[in-house]
């Protein structure tokens, strides 16, 4: 039985989400991810269930409801500790169950009902080396006047492989506010579509990947105007070192119908290293002739004048460099409308530039 104003999550409600840490029942191998933030309710999705059950993640806001803090659910991949590769007169076998356990299918539900409101982070996170793949899939509904505010932070080890397909839909006057941070992944591959099926719907899609090593993040947009008096706006920045690719592919469709409908989209993107690779394409694809729609894409390397200036000045290369990339990042990081978590993430984007998480590239947590 549903409780009325109360949000359901998988089998538990909010209430029971309080202090809700531990993601088994080993205590040696607790964990905690160091994003979370006072009064924030959080909740652990390990292999895709939700702790201490079968369920997949499922978040219903019912009609009216504004949830009062930030709900943080924690995606945890690990792999049972008594499973490992054995040897066999010296030669390494593997239990027949660890590759069924690396490889994971999951699926997650957030209905938005007419008139809520919520703000939402997901954390992805990996507690062992071992080479993860998964395959994840989110649905997103908004009904009309709703409000969703949806941050996402990637942070698992080089060797995992991260897929992540998000469905979403959004009705009248609602307003969809989506922030990718890709800090840490051997491949992220992000694939988004949106299908604003109401007047007056609002999509601000806005990401941040941060690679270096081989890593590869691809981000895949599919932003469909289906009626008119709506309102997108995307911006997907990234930053490459050393041998790792990025990939940005976002289309804008507007439909016949679609008239006084307004769409922006742009990628930029930073390369540290002359062995970085990006590609990106973004499209417009428009059967309507009352529009406002433009797209654009940059490639570029450090301003070489600013470090100049910036050393005139007494301040180190090094430092220097540090600044120019905290720029560039920060029309991202400083959209982030809660000022503790904006402060926190801003901070984990700096160690991440600064290097301090490569320097543990070896550590499955990547000290978040």
């Amino acid at each position: 039985m549903r409780l009325k104003r109360e949000v359901t999550i998988g089998l538990l409600t909010t209430k029971a989400m309080r202090d809700n840490y531990i993601y088994s029942n080993n205590r040696a191998n607790l964990f905690r991810c160091k994003v979370p933030l006072s009064g924030a309710e959080q909740l652990f999705v390990v292999n895709g269930k939700v702790q201490d059950s079968d369920n997949s993640y499922s978040l219903v806001v019912e009609k009216g409801c504004t949830l009062p803090n930030i709900q943080q659910v924690i995606y945890v991949r690990n792999i049972d500790s008594n499973i490992a590769i054995r040897e066999i007169d010296g030669v390494p076998v593997e239990d027949s169950r660890l590759k069924d356990m690396l490889k994971l299918d999951c699926e997650s539900n957030i209905l938005m009902k007419e008139g809520s409101n919520a703000k939402l982070l997901f954390c992805s996170h990996t507690l062992s080396m071992d080479e993860f793949e998964t395959d994840e899939l989110v649905n997103i509904t908004l009904e009309r006047d709703a409000n969703l505010d949806l941050i996402i932070m990637q942070n698992e080890h080089n060797k995992a492989h991260h897929r992540a397909d998000y469905k979403i839909s959004l009705d009248a006057n609602s307003t969809l506010t989506m922030t990718f941070l890709s800090l840490h992944g051997g491949e992220i591959t992000n694939n988004i579509e949106v299908n604003m099926i109401g007047e007056h719907a609002n999509c601000q899609l806005k990401g941040l990947c941060l690679a270096d090593k081989e890593q590869s993040m691809s981000t895949n947009v599919k932003l469909n105007h289906l009626v008119p008096n709506c309102y997108s706006n995307q911006l997907f920045k990234n930053i490459l070192d050393d041998s790792s690719s990025t990939n940005f592919f976002g289309r804008i469709y507007v439909a016949k119908d679609a008239q006084k409908s307004e769409a922006l989209q742009a990628n930029h993107n930073l390369i540290l290293c002359d062995k970085a690779k990006v590609k990106t394409k973004p499209q417009l694809e428009i059967y309507a002739d009352d529009v406002i729609c433009n797209h654009g894409a940059t490639i570029g390397k450090i301003n070489e004048d600013e470090l100049f200036y910036m050393r005139s000045r007494g301040i180190t290369l090094h430092e220097a460099k540090i600044l120019q990339l905290l720029s560039f990042t920060s029309d991202i990081t400083n959209s982030i409308t809660t000022d503790a978590l904006k402060e926190r993430l801003n901070l984990l984007v700096e160690k991440r530039l600064r290097g301090e998480f490569s320097n543990n590239n070896n550590c499955s947590k990547n000290c978040c």
